[in-house]
């Protein structure tokens, strides 16, 4: 990737880390395929977009978690999982901790 389209990616992806279908709109926007956007990026960074877009997502959801008295599953949607038991799982995986236990340690 050229360094403006590089740095344009980037920002992109921290001002959509909310949206589920993030990748596809990346896709669209930067004109490439999906895999090839994810083979990019993994070239570009040593790490799977996946991976990287949950590490983004559940970093966001920590911020949340410290500055809001939401439920759990409303700071899923507003990271971009629309399952919250896919976003707890993902969240323990990064984590060591389920989101509700992150609550009681920050109380």
């Amino acid at each position: 990737m050229f360094t403006s389209t590089k740095n344009d990616f980037f920002q992109t992806l921290l001002h959509n880390v909310h949206d589920h279908n993030f990748c596809q709109g990346l896709s669209t926007q930067f004109h490439l395929k999906t895999a090839y956007l994810g083979q990019l990026f993994k070239k570009e960074t040593g790490k799977l977009l996946s991976v990287y877009l949950n590490e983004l997502r559940v970093g966001k959801a920590v911020e949340l978690l410290q500055n809001s008295s939401l439920k759990t599953k409303e700071f899923a949607l507003m990271v971009g999982y629309p399952n919250p038991d896919y976003f707890y799982k993902i969240f323990k995986n990064i984590t060591g901790i389920y989101p509700s236990e992150y609550l009681e340690g920050s109380n």
